[in-house]
């Protein structure tokens, strides 16, 4: 039978979980959601004193017991008993119940038939998408300003929607065989348009394509265009996206959260591969052959980004490398908004 005073608060399951913090206010903290591999950041509600959550990109919500059963895809019987919530009487009566059934590893999702398809399907539909997009095309010159943009047509520099994004927001432009490309007109999650999409990719293997990082791009004031929705198509787990190709990485490479803050930074170090968000980045793996590693680190107001930055740097020192965090001195920025103020 069910005892929900021994099941764990809605916001310890989700800490328990590796889920991502993003914000929280009075009552309501926000997690990233990791349901059907979507992890769109900061769609998991939490009211903390109801127990309850919600997720706003539209896999609905319920209890925490509910949400272990979501992400684990285990009977409700099952689930109780994961979460230590039964006060044995379940195990007992449960039909054919000759032994005990083992805890799953700690809220870690377990895969089932239907997640499996769902899974394949996504992951056919990211290769069909990454391999048609464009490489981003780009002079050799790029040191340009804000004042000779105007008079850029003379340039042989195609001025595509990605390339006036990533001018915009002070990114350095990475190399054309790294993993990040352009859709002109990408129609996908009922939305529509140019976007900027970048392969996800096993941290430890480069030819594993796991699923794809979208942006879609709107435009702006004057000439620059600006970032519109994004998701996820596929997993991000254990995966990075290599802004700079392997081939690059030679002794030392640096790491941050989002694509843009990354670009901003290859201005003071490259090769650099982005981790996507915190979580990611906090669980970056030290790489044999590598010496050195420079870590971007996002100040936000939830300390979450430093956390992160800080978990990654002590485990490459601790296994003798060498590691620096470059990070803003002002908090709730990053260094693509150190850059934009240059």
């Amino acid at each position: 039978m069910l005892d929900r005073s021994r099941q764990p608060t809605i916001d310890a399951y989700c800490r328990d979980a590796g889920l991502t913090h993003r914000s929280g206010r009075g009552n309501v903290q926000r997690w990233d959601c990791d349901l059907a591999e979507h992890s769109h950041q900061g769609n998991l509600a939490i009211t903390v004193d109801r127990g309850l959550w919600c997720c706003h990109g539209g896999c609905g919500g319920g209890d925490v017991i509910d949400l272990h059963m979501r992400r684990t895809g285990l009977s409700f019987a099952d689930a109780v008993r994961d979460l230590g919530a039964d006060d044995g009487q379940a195990r007992q009566n449960a039909p054919g119940s000759t032994i005990a059934r083992a805890p799953v590893s700690r809220y870690l999702p377990t895969p089932d038939r239907a997640a499996e398809v769902d899974s394949a399907g996504k992951l056919a539909q990211a290769r069909g998408i990454w391999s048609a997009a464009l490489p981003i095309e780009h002079d050799e010159f790029t040191d340009f300003d804000a004042a000779s943009l105007h008079a850029l047509p003379w340039m042989s520099l195609p001025l595509t929607p990605i390339i006036l994004y990533l001018f915009g927001r002070g990114c350095r432009f990475p190399p054309a065989d790294g993993d990040l490309r352009f859709v002109p007109d990408l129609r996908l999650f009922r939305f529509s348009g140019p976007a900027m999409v970048a392969a996800i990719t096993d941290v430890h293997d480069h030819e594993r394509l796991q699923g794809l990082h979208i942006t879609w791009l709107k435009q702006g004031d004057g000439i620059l265009w600006v970032r519109g929705e994004r998701r996820y198509l596929g997993s991000t787990r254990g995966g990075v996206i290599r802004l700079w190709p392997n081939e690059a990485v030679v002794y030392s490479l640096a790491v941050g959260e989002g694509i843009e803050t990354c670009l901003c930074g290859a201005h003071l170090h490259a090769p650099v591969w982005s981790c996507m968000d915190a979580g990611g980045l906090a669980r970056f793996p030290v790489l044999e052959g590598i010496d050195s590693l420079a870590v971007f680190g996002d100040r936000d107001r939830s300390g979450t980004g430093q956390a992160a930055a800080a978990d990654v740097a002590q485990r490459w020192i601790a296994a003798g490398r060498e590691a620096a965090i470059l990070m803003s001195n002002e908090l709730g920025c990053d260094i693509a908004d150190e850059m934009a103020a240059v």
